[in-house]
């Protein structure tokens, strides 16, 4: 009856529908599904897979949005006798395909999201995620970038994929997470827990392209240099000083590292440890910004989604070092509670499609992160 109404009508109708509405028509057919890619052109573009909530939510330029739906194994679990007793309509059902597998479901609705919860035969527990994943990219026409969400503790619940884009990882077992980074290919960004793990300088951890670690209670200056990535975000570390970063800038100034592109330290502000500016700067032969050899803007790398109050990827007017072996600038940010060392590999990058983001004071000091792009 929908899709026989004219399309002002059909879009004032699916403005006061759900997003998991959305979907179920979307997967009617052909029809359907182009009318919901028609209406929800440009509202997100990117989905994420969430295994602490077993939901899949879309996402627009970062920042998460609504869940659209919940995934769940009719195998007994302890955390699902809840939602299985409460669904008293088991009639309802969905078919879905993945990898030539038919996985039929049954459709129950949670009692206080609101929001459809599939649940499917404990072999296809891995599978689903994955179906309705793409069908969610296919029916909202956004990127089929795959993006996860879990805690290695439920690593058996993993989606059925050996390749992800952007991932977030709790994880307390140092070995663990070493054997799953061996197994799985991530193509950008990775953010990590590891809460007190002691990491080698070897660990294949070290070796991630773009990785963000919060809380790195194990951080030394060895790490420091032994970072085999482009990127690498650490907030929170505890065991860091000012004559560390000293010795992560002259070793990489003497060293022959041609992939570091950024490496960033963000100290907690509510702790005592705090850099020394004058110190650093003390021991290194910087000389201040030359407008003729780089440009004023690093330009961040969109693996890496973080922002500030400020534009800190602003250069202009700070201090520069070179090194011989071949020449690269590299801009050395130090502030008692922040650390920034951006090398140009580019010296003039087009920064035009990456500016300031501005948060509200409310959010002052404070860096944003999201799972990436």
């Amino acid at each position: 009856m929908l899709l026989k109404l004219p399309y002002l009508a059909q879009f004032t109708i699916l403005k006061h529908l759900e997003l998991h509405d959305h979907f179920f028509l979307g997967v009617c057919s052909k029809r359907a599904r182009n009318l919901i890619k028609c209406f929800s052109r440009n509202k997100n573009d990117s989905s994420v897979i969430n295994l602490y909530s077993f939901c899949i939510q879309l996402q627009k330029t970062g920042f998460l949005g609504k869940d659209v739906v919940m995934w769940a194994s009719c195998y007994y679990r302890p955390e699902n006798e809840t939602l299985y007793r409460s669904n008293t309509n088991w009639n309802r059902s969905i078919i879905f395909w993945y990898k030539d597998k038919k996985i039929k479901c049954k459709i129950s609705f949670h009692s206080t999201k609101g929001i459809p919860i599939l649940w499917c035969k404990d072999k296809y527990k891995r599978m689903l995620p994955m179906a309705i994943y793409h069908s969610i990219c296919e029916i909202f026409s956004i990127s089929p970038i795959i993006q996860i969400k879990f805690e290695m503790s439920r690593l058996s619940e993993f989606p059925d994929t050996n390749e992800i884009d952007n991932v977030i990882i709790g994880c307390r077992d140092k070995d663990q997470i070493e054997e799953f980074l061996k197994n799985v290919i991530i193509r950008n960004a990775t953010q990590l827990w590891l809460g007190s793990c002691q990491l080698s300088v070897d660990s294949v951890i070290l070796s991630l392209e773009h990785a963000l670690f919060w809380s790195p209670k194990w951080l030394i200056k060895e790490h420091l240099i032994s970072f085999r990535g482009q990127t690498a975000l650490f907030v929170d570390p505890r065991t860091i000083g000012t004559d560390d970063l000293i010795d992560f800038i002259l070793h990489w100034q003497q060293g022959k590292n041609m992939k570091l592109e950024s490496l960033v330290i963000i100290l907690n502000d509510y702790e005592s440890l705090k850099f020394d500016k004058e110190k650093v700067f003390e021991k290194l032969d910087a000389k201040p910004w030359n407008p003729e050899r780089r440009a004023g803007r690093f330009k961040k790398s969109t693996a890496m989604r973080f922002s500030f109050l400020t534009d800190f990827l602003d250069c202009t007017g700070q201090m520069d070092i070179e090194r011989e072996s071949d020449g690269l600038l590299a801009t050395v940010i130090v502030r008692e509670k922040q650390f920034f060392f951006f090398v140009w590999h580019v010296p003039f990058p087009n920064t035009s499609v990456d500016q300031p983001f501005t948060l509200p004071h409310s959010l002052a000091g404070i860096p944003q992160f999201q799972i990436g792009q």
